[in-house]
């Protein structure tokens, strides 16, 4: 059942440039995206969490987005050139899709700490995104942290329907000498307006929850 988890690499390469001058970065921007590619890996637009379409001047690619034909999720920093932009530099954001008790029955508790950051809806409704620190170590360490979203239940009531999800964290036994900043999406399609997810993160303070309401 390992499949049910996200890995992270003890040294997650989390941001990378792209293919394009980085030597000026006055004006730049940063936007939550997804981000589809072409044969080769190419990137030549995304679409912001505000739905807007951002074409690329040029092709870029990046290098943890290599698969063609795949829509990745990113955290896109640019500069805009009239209707177009050039992109700068993009971080990795994994899609924690909420597993059912069901599918967790044989995976065993996971609840080592991490540190939470934020969490958010996106504008156009589609994601609940998360942020969170986790304490790792150097690549010599070779290992990595497991990471899932448990939907614990799902209550109805005359105000709208309450998820309880619960984030896991294995650590694998990877040190802890410094913070990785980590983004997650979590799909919130089916999610309707009024409705509330709860989130439950194991934090080195204890379990902290954390509600989002969708408008």
């Amino acid at each position: 059942m390992r499949h049910v988890f996200l890995f992270i690499t003890t040294f997650a390469v989390l941001f990378t440039s792209c293919s394009h001058d980085e030597a000026n970065i006055s004006g730049m921007e940063a936007e939550m995206c997804t981000m589809p590619t072409r044969s080769g890996g190419i990137i030549t637009y995304v679409v912001t969490d505000k739905n807007e379409n951002l074409s690329f001047i040029q092709p870029a690619t990046i290098a943890w987005a290599e698969k063609a034909d795949t829509i990745y999720r990113a955290l896109l920093y640019f500069r805009r050139e009239g209707v177009n932009i050039v992109p700068v530099a993009a971080e990795q954001v994994l899609l924690l899709r909420p597993k059912t008790r069901q599918e967790m029955k044989n995976v065993p508790k996971a609840d080592d700490p991490l540190t939470f950051v934020s969490g958010w809806y996106a504008k156009n409704g589609k994601y609940l995104n998360l942020t969170v620190d986790i304490k790792t170590g150097t690549p010599e360490d070779n290992g990595s942290h497991n990471i899932a979203m448990l939907c614990d239940t799902v209550k109805t009531s005359p105000t709208g329907k309450r998820y309880c999800y619960r984030m896991l964290h294995e650590r694998n036994g990877v040190p802890e000498y410094y913070s990785v900043r980590v983004y997650f999406s979590v799909p919130a399609e089916d999610i309707n307006a009024g409705d509330t997810v709860d989130v439950t993160i194991p934090t080195y303070d204890g379990e902290v929850q954390k509600q989002y309401i969708k408008r």
